[in-house]
This record gives structure tokens, sequence and C-alpha cells, in this order.
């Protein structure tokens, strides 16, 4: 029965990573990164900043690629739109919000806007 057990712990485990999903952890090095996402659209440096953009479905709605920072060689932050991404740590950016909700909270932050 503990044979079955750990066996089913370790199919749970390997789910996410079996269904496609791409994973960035926090701590991973800039390799690690793209053995994991592929080769990155572009990148930038900053000093011991390394910005990792990759290409997603939503670039026009969302206004953005996803991104993956690193400083000296590890990753600190990742913002990820691509529902096939995932980061393990916690992001600095904020939940998207669906567009009609955007356009409703500029509306009621505009002066004469309803409060």
């Amino acid at each position: 029965m503990r044979h079955v057990a750990a066996l089913i712990a370790v199919v749970l485990v390997a789910l996410p990573f079996r269904s496609g999903a791409q994973t960035v952890r926090p701590g991973m090095s800039r390799s690690q990164v793209v053995a994991a996402l592929g080769e990155p659209l572009t990148s930038r440096r900053a000093n011991v900043m390394e910005y990792l953009f990759y290409r997603n479905s939503c670039v026009r709605r969302c206004g953005m690629h996803d991104l993956v920072i690193l400083q000296r060689d590890s990753v600190v932050d990742a913002i990820f739109r691509d529902a096939r991404r995932r980061y393990t740590g916690e992001s600095s950016s904020p939940r998207a919000i669906p567009a009609a909700a955007a356009r409703t909270r500029a509306a009621q932050a505009r002066p004469g806007g309803r409060s």
C-alpha cells in the first residue's frame, strides 16, 4: 500500500511538468531558465541585472512580453501572462485584470468620473 501511495505522489508532482508547463523558480540560473523556456526573444543587461523577454500569445492585449529578471545570474522575479508559464516565487507584478474592469477603474479615476 505504501508503494501505491508513493507512486501516486510522484505522478502528482510530475503532472505540471508533463502537461507542458514551463516553470521558473527563484534562484535558477540563466542557463536553467533557457533550458525551461528556450532562448529569449531578446535580453537586456544593466549592471548585475539581466532581463529576459519571452514572446507570449497576449502581447497586444497584455501590453508586454513575458519577463524573467535575474540578478547575478539568479532569478529574482518573473512576470508571466502566458498561461503555459509558471513562476513559483512571488511575482512583483499585480495580477492581470480584465479589460472591462481596467476601463471602469480608469473612468472612475478621471476628474468628474464616477466614484
